[in-house]
């Protein structure tokens, strides 16, 4: 299981950073799988890791995060816990 997810929240929840210690083991969950690529792009790093449980910036992520997060909405994953 990975240590951090997207919680992907819903049209009235913003995505955030969820640690995987606050989600229950059985919780289904989606990844993405992608290359980083060479151009510098908004990440997790430990001086943003705090305010991005609170909220992710949507217009900060690369626009496969978007469409990621956007899509995993429409397939029901909405929420974790």
């Amino acid at each position: 299981m990975p240590t951090r997810f997207i919680d992907v929240g819903d049209l009235e929840i913003f995505p955030r950073i969820t640690l995987s210690s606050d989600i229950p083991k059985t919780e289904r969950y989606l990844t993405l799988s992608h290359c980083w690529g060479t151009a510098p792009i908004f990440r997790l790093l430990n001086n943003n890791a705090e305010a991005l449980t609170v909220q992710l910036p949507l217009d900060k992520l690369p626009q496969t995060f978007q469409d990621a997060i956007s899509f995993t909405r429409c397939l029901g994953f909405a929420t974790c816990g």
